[in-house]
């Protein structure tokens, strides 16, 4: 039997076996992502290939493989499954030899980035589909200028009152309403950029517009989704199954009690190896955010880094400040606090890492956490946040990027 997305206690079993049969599967979507057709007896698994996932804002995942071409199927041309604006969906999965099951793991909606063709090989660069929003997929999606407002323009010239202004800005539209409305833009053939529904955090759905926002011809709406969504101190990016998505920013404190995805140890045939890497010079341990407020008053807050395990806390290594930071989201000394609480957090994630390298996980994805226990860098087992990953075709390990949650900081703030 084949199993998708599917975690149970057998699958368990398989990851642990000293011996693992790595597996792909590609399907080719219709615009609404309907799967049309399955091309992996195609795969050519003798040439390099691999997805690679990031935690970041916007894209975050991107892929390469190729397609043996012998009967010219896969020749670059209008009529071809890989063409300008063609969908793919990637599994990774590992088989059961003895039962010829198969457990799939979705890694993500693609769009064909570049296509190359030698004789009988066709190379695929794919990315996922925030790069519809974005310079990466090589055009712009407006032809004019994208404004939201929030007075609307006919009110302009009128001199308002504070609580006239207060009352506009209250009926102004949502940040999340905003997102969605992006998602429908007819991309210029009568179809919108993406038909599939995003799905928005509960706790971020009445957040309003807080001033004036324009995309002009020729730009990309992808920055304003990621400006957006830091105002917000939120992650935006594509899930696995190719859903939009806006979350609220997870917090080191979260991240202790999150569930694992996986524990390594020297003496389990999945951990092959673990290099502490710091990049200490780029590494913050103080930031600012400020801007103003209803009716002009301004609210910052400043928040550090006082966790006694982080190796860049400022009582070891003194003040590194990261350049203040301004928002319009600054409606309250909170929202400062929670601004930098989540910048800090990204840029610990950032600069302090650790390279794993480890058998075929295909379940593991980045923002989610792993236990290692490896006494010769701690004699406790350490939570760590995946940051990055990358899945070879042609390799029965991976590579994982992560950071010990103990160097995430604690934060201590002051608030006006």
């Amino acid at each position: 039997m084949e199993y998708t997305n599917f975690y149970n206690q057998k699958y368990i079993d398989i990851c642990k076996r000293p011996q693992k049969y790595p597996v792909f599967k590609i399907e080719i979507l219709d615009y609404s992502e309907f799967t049309i057709m399955d091309i992996t007896q195609d795969i050519s698994l003798d040439s390099e290939g691999s997805i690679s996932v990031k935690y970041q804002q916007g894209v975050r995942r991107t892929c390469e493989f190729s397609v043996i071409n012998i009967d010219q199927k896969y020749l670059p041309n209008e009529n071809s499954m890989f063409w300008y604006h063609r969908k793919f969906r990637l599994y990774t999965g590992l088989k059961d030899q003895a039962t010829g099951d198969i457990y799939w793991f979705s890694q993500g909606v693609f769009f064909v980035q570049n296509i190359s063709c030698e004789k009988k090989i066709t190379h695929i660069t794919g990315i996922d589909k925030f790069a519809a929003f974005t310079s990466d997929l090589g055009a712009s999606i407006l032809d004019v200028d994208y404004k939201i407002s929030v007075i609307p323009e006919d009110r302009y010239s009128e001199q308002l009152s504070d609580e006239e202004l207060k009352k506009l800005q209250q009926q102004t539209p949502k940040i999340a309403d905003v997102i969605r409305n992006i998602l429908t833009i007819d991309k210029g053939n009568g179809y919108a950029i993406d038909p599939v529904i995003p799905i928005i955090d509960s706790r971020l759905e009445d957040e309003p517009i807080p001033y004036d926002l324009t995309v002009g011809a020729g730009g990309f709406l992808g920055d304003m989704m990621i400006e957006l969504a830091m105002m917000l101190g939120a992650d935006i990016y594509y899930d696995t199954d190719g859903h939009l998505n806006l979350t609220k920013g997870t917090t080191d404190y979260l991240y202790v009690g999150q569930g694992v995805q996986w524990f390594f140890s020297p003496d389990k045939s999945d951990y092959i190896s673990y290099t502490a890497s710091y990049d200490i010079s780029k590494a913050i341990n103080k930031i600012m955010v400020f801007g103003e407020g209803y009716e002009g008053v301004y609210n910052y807050a400043t928040v550090t880094n006082d966790n006694p395990k982080s190796p860049v806390r400022v009582s070891l290594v003194g003040i590194r400040q990261g350049e203040s930071i301004e928002t319009a989201m600054a409606y309250s000394p909170q929202k400062c606090e929670d601004y930098a609480k989540y910048y800090l957090k990204m840029k610990s994630i950032i600069q302090l890492s650790a390279d794993i390298e480890c058998t075929f996980l295909p379940h593991l994805d980045v923002n989610r956490v792993i236990d290692i226990y490896d006494e010769f860098y701690s004699k406790s087992v350490e939570k760590h946040i995946i940051q990055s990953i990358t899945f070879p075709f042609n390799k029965s390990s991976m590579k994982i990027s992560a950071t010990n949650v103990a160097v995430l900081p604690y934060y201590s703030s002051g608030v006006t």
